[in-house]
């Protein structure tokens, strides 16, 4: 049952990874201006700190500016995976995923049963059947059967 809390916590991350792309492409930017941005000498007759020259600042600044390039990347990667995996799912068990686990305020299974016209075992079993298509769509892995929510469907 590890593939569904796997899946569970992807999905539930889903809105803080969008957020997080926007954030890291600002971070990333502000790298690249603080980068190219003129320097000047200090006019106060106070010498520079010692240990850290320029060339070093620049360094670090590339390191740091390739290492959030990367984790920008691979948060792309996991939420292009997610929008794939839901695009292919019928349009019932995407909707019970997104009230679930998408949405900025994800409804409780009773809140869902509500808006969706249904019961609340419909909604799990919903869920369910929408986290295996989801997996399978996503990653393209079956989970084995008698694994809850391994219906095969």
């Amino acid at each position: 049952m590890y593939w569904k809390e796997c899946v569970l916590e992807e999905l539930k991350n889903y809105q803080r990874l969008k957020f997080s792309v926007l954030r890291l492409t600002e971070k990333i930017q502000a790298l690249d201006e603080k980068a190219t941005a003129p320097k000047t000498a200090r006019m106060d007759g106070m010498p520079a700190a010692k240990g850290k020259t320029m060339a070093d600042w620049l360094v670090e600044n590339l390191m740091e500016r390739e290492l959030l390039k990367a984790r920008l990347a691979a948060t792309e990667r996991t939420l292009a995976m997610v929008d794939a995996g839901l695009e292919l799912l019928p349009e019932e068990e995407r909707q019970v995923l997104e009230v679930l686990y998408l949405d900025r305020r994800p409804l409780t299974a009773d809140a869902a049963a509500l808006r969706m016209h249904c019961d609340r075992s419909t909604v799990y079993r919903l869920r369910d059947r929408a986290l295996t298509h989801y997996c399978v769509a996503a990653y393209g892995l079956v989970a084995p059967s008698g694994v809850e929510g391994a219906d095969g469907q």
